[in-house]
């Protein structure tokens, strides 16, 4: 018998052969082209807006004229053929469409045989930035468009060098800390090879706690998708809030959901090196496969030491021994755990995490595929705090309700141990 987490391990090592697999940090090119293309629908929020900006400019509406439109588009088109194209529907005349060749992409389609001639912008998915016979003018089309990508690529520069402040709803912006964008913490591995990049952004919240959230914005192809995200983000800020005051310093509420869409926030507080890391792994992992074999066999924990880098360190005995001795005592830990939670104690499920122990707010996790809220804590903090565990059972089921009534799976939100704490 292998271990589970290593035969995902061997097969995931498997498909992503010969595929890149550069972590963030190490090549600052393909990073910078990720982020911009982590933005591309908030670059196309903004050119609505800039586009309703320049039409109330407008004193009054002019004739729409087909052939000008086309003129101008055209103009785009001898200046730079490489990215901007003009499509020729053969079955459609009066009509033209236009593709600029940024990220993201965007077209232009002047349809005069309408009994309303108009102009409509798109992504060339669902999203519409205008479809209307009052948007810009010709010329105006012209000047907005040209060097669109350094335009946009501008925009992505500012974001970054603010922070990414400027993603933050505005009624909270004032409460603003750092953002980042993030590698694969999305539940999600995409078999192409490629990879989910994440927005993770930190505001200040209480004395003790800092509020987080985080979103893969790939889903935010549908518009709503991005409004319901921060509808959600302004309403769980003041719910956590309201969580703090109950909750140790050390200890953290995560609200997530744990299928495929979720996102996972990162761990910015380590509290060991690598070495300790592995080795608490390796216990775990032993400890888990224990649960559901009554015994195991040598060849299953030099496995787990192999993939752990423990071969070099520890005999099999030693491993033994220890994995033994750890496992014993978290048994014994979760005893105590349990006579702190008292009736509570079946109401929610116990998972013990390298750095930490997870206290999930629903019965019977392990069956479930679900949004869960979870109280995550290191192993030496005072568990007295748990006599409140009903009021965490309750702000949970309000929160999983917020996010399941509006079909929100792909949010993340938490109450994180502040650095200066």
């Amino acid at each position: 018998m292998m271990n589970s987490e290593i035969a995902l391990n061997q097969i995931g090592q498997t498909l992503m052969k010969g595929r890149d697999n550069t972590p963030l940090g190490v090549n600052m090119e393909k990073d910078m082209r990720a982020f911009h293309k982590s933005l591309q629908y908030f670059h196309l929020a903004w050119l609505e807006e800039e586009i309703k900006r320049i039409c109330e400019q407008h004193t009054k509406k002019a004739a729409f004229c087909y052939n000008e439109y086309v003129k101008a588009l055209r103009t785009l088109v001898n200046n730079d053929k490489e990215m901007y194209e003009q499509w020729w529907p053969a079955s459609r005349r009066g009509y033209r469409e236009f593709v600029i060749h940024t990220t993201p992409e965007i077209h232009i389609m002047v349809d005069g045989k309408r009994r309303k001639p108009h102009v409509r912008i798109t992504d060339g998915g669902e999203i519409i930035v205008l479809d209307s016979d009052a948007g810009p003018y010709p010329s105006e089309l012209v000047e907005l468009f040209s060097d669109i990508e350094a335009k946009l690529m501008e925009r992505t520069i500012d974001i970054l060098f603010n922070g990414l402040k400027d993603l933050v709803p505005d009624s909270l912006k004032g409460y603003f800390l750092r953002g980042k964008f993030t590698k694969d913490m999305g539940n999600s591995m995409h078999s192409n090879g490629r990879f989910s990049i994440g927005h993770e952004i930190r505001l200040s919240a209480t004395d003790t706690h800092d509020m987080a959230y985080a979103y893969i914005p790939d889903y935010f192809w549908d518009p709503s998708k991005m409004n319901q995200t921060f509808e959600n983000v302004v309403y769980s800020y003041d719910a956590m809030k309201e969580i703090s005051p109950k909750l140790p310093k050390d200890v953290e509420f995560i609200c997530q959901h744990r299928d495929d869409c979720g996102v996972s926030l990162t761990n910015e507080i380590l509290s060991f090196d690598d070495d300790e890391f592995y080795r608490r792994k390796a216990v775990l992992m032993v400890l888990k496969d224990m649960e559901h074999e009554r015994s195991l066999e040598e060849g299953y924990y030099r496995h787990i030491m192999d993939y752990c880098n423990l071969s070099e360190r520890f005999s099999l005995q030693e491993f033994l021994d220890m994995c033994n001795d750890d496992i014993n005592k978290l048994k014994n830990y979760k005893q105590v755990i349990n006579s702190q939670l008292g009736s509570y104690a079946e109401e929610v499920t116990v998972i013990f995490h390298t750095d930490n122990v997870g206290i999930y707010l629903m019965k019977h996790r392990e069956r479930q595929w679900t949004r869960e809220c979870c109280l995550y804590f290191p192993y030496h903090t005072d568990l007295s705090f748990l006599k409140d565990v009903g009021f965490f059972l309750e702000k949970a089921k309000v929160l999983n309700r917020v996010f399941e009534n509006s079909w929100d799976i792909e949010t993340t939100v938490g109450l994180m141990r502040s650095w200066d704490t």
